[in-house]
């Protein structure tokens, strides 16, 4: 849209920047925070690159997110709903990921952190989880009381204090990163994948009590006009029972995170330039979901809300001016786009465009969780979360066009949602930016909704599904 950018095959690097569980508005170039934020690098990234302000996952949960960042397909496409796609033998049938287009196209490729996509897909030559995995913090440590724990209702990690005397784990992947390209033959595509900000929260001192004076909300806030799917989660989640004192040292371990996240990619950036490399590189910087810190009671993700479905998108290259834009675009964008920043031809199998392409229609984003299946929970890790009546956790799909988005579950006990476990929801994002209020039985807007559920209608028609035997037949994975 606008920008032109040049074919330099063969001549042009990228790197991949990805965080995960990370809020649009923990970063200073977005703004929003309740108090405020330090985050200098990725800001100073930003105010060279292209922001887009509305970019959104398509899925609000790892496995499925990260599947559709490599893939440019929906969750429908490829049956992957929510993370026990990562049990081992999952029956996922393999697909084209972008990092596959780069190395047939010459391209050195490697991915350093968290990976987390169905064990059947293989995107990179060269791939080393070092520094991203959960139990890392805990290992690094001879005594875990030295971290100061809190625990969400649930039992995830949401704050904590890594000592400084002690490297941070995580500091392993800019360090990794750093090192194949001192050695790595040109051109190349890299990512470096943060674990954090997701739990568990122990970011080093002195990030961990950067913000300790900070005046955090020290209640949740639960909106009754919010979804029944938003509010259930947030019943299960708890945070609303969690001492006002936890509340806040939550939000003050996401935030501190965030800043040491911010102080890493420094470090990285300055690698860059250090290795000779900056100037040949284009730079991509997101999130694979954002993530709620007491909205209706909720810790984590799993929910449509803006909090948990809205991501960072800032893309740096040698033919864009610094922009910001204001457009709808979305995760399966990315491969697309990525393959745009370096002339790598597209496989038609890919699917997306190119946020840097001519659209002939307005953006449509869609987005869904969850298998909803009788043995379906929103924590299918910890094999919690149960919708009313004890039954499983449902599938719930979204679409946003404009200002408009709408949501509601589609699949309930292995059957299509009916009645009141539909649960619809329409929120205007622009006159309702916290989408808390319902506008479905609004007079007013019903073409709208009309038009929406109907995309949502087709949507649901075209989903893979994978028997709930085959799905539920193998141990579920231990991350989120």
């Amino acid at each position: 849209m606008g920008a032109r950018i040049h074919e330099r095959r063969g001549t042009l690097n990228v790197l991949w920047i990805l965080c995960d569980e990370l809020r649009t508005d923990a970063l200073g170039c977005y703004g929003g925070a309740p108090v405020p934020v330090r985050t200098p690098h990725i800001d100073a990234l930003a105010g060279r690159g292209v922001l887009f302000e509305r970019c959104y996952a398509n899925s609000p949960v790892c496995v499925p997110a990260r599947v559709s960042m490599h893939t440019g397909l929906l969750a429908e496409a490829t049956g992957v709903y929510h993370n026990e796609a990562y049990a081992p033998g999952y029956p996922m049938e393999p697909v084209v990921t972008f990092p596959e287009l780069f190395a047939r196209a010459g391209w050195a490729t490697a991915d350093f952190g968290k990976e987390h996509v169905p064990r059947v897909l293989r995107p990179w030559q060269v791939q080393d989880p070092s520094g991203s995995l959960m139990p890392e913090v805990f290992w690094a440590v001879p005594d875990v009381s030295v971290l100061d724990l809190v625990r969400s209702p649930t039992g995830g990690v949401v704050a904590g204090r890594f000592p400084a005397t002690v490297r941070h784990p995580g500091t392993a992947v800019v360090d990794n990163v750093l090192a194949w390209i001192a050695t790595a033959p040109q051109p190349f595509l890299v990512r470096a994948s943060f674990l954090q900000p997701h739990a568990p929260v122990v970011p080093p001192e002195p990030w961990s009590s950067c913000y300790d004076d900070a005046p955090w909300p020290d209640e949740v806030r639960v909106d009754p006009g919010a979804c029944a799917f938003e509010r259930r989660f947030g019943e299960i989640c708890g945070a609303a029972a969690m001492p006002a004192r936890d509340l806040v040292r939550a939000q003050s371990a996401y935030h501190g995170t965030v800043a040491w996240i911010d102080s890493e990619i420094g470090r990285l950036l300055a690698g860059l330039d250090a290795l000779g490399v900056a100037d040949r590189t284009a730079i991509v910087f997101t999130a694979d979901h954002g993530h709620l810190l007491g909205e209706q009671g909720a810790i984590g993700k799993h929910t449509h809300a803006p909090a948990a479905q809205r991501i960072p998108l800032v893309v740096v290259h040698p033919d864009l001016a610094p922009a910001r834009r204001s457009d709808l675009v979305q995760q399966i964008d990315l491969p697309r786009t990525m393959c745009a920043l370096a002339g790598v031809e597209v496989d038609v199998r890919i699917g997306g465009h190119s946020v840097f392409a001519t659209r002939d229609a307005e953006p449509t984003v869609f987005s869904t969780i969850g298998y909803g299946e009788p043995q379906s929970h929103a924590f299918p890790n910890l094999g919690v979360g149960r919708w009313f009546g004890d039954r499983g956790w449902p599938r719930r799909s979204c679409v946003r066009r404009g200002r408009w988005r709408l949501d509601r579950n589609v699949r309930v006990d292995g059957a299509p949602a009916s009645g009141d476990d539909v649960d619809a929801f329409l929120a205007d994002s622009v006159g309702d930016p916290d989408e808390v209020v319902n506008r479905i039985d609004d007079p007013a807007v019903a073409d709208v909704a009309r038009e929406l559920a109907a995309a949502l209608d087709a949507l649901a028609a075209s989903a893979v599904e994978t028997p709930a035997e085959t799905v539920y037949g193998t141990a579920l994975p231990g991350t989120g």
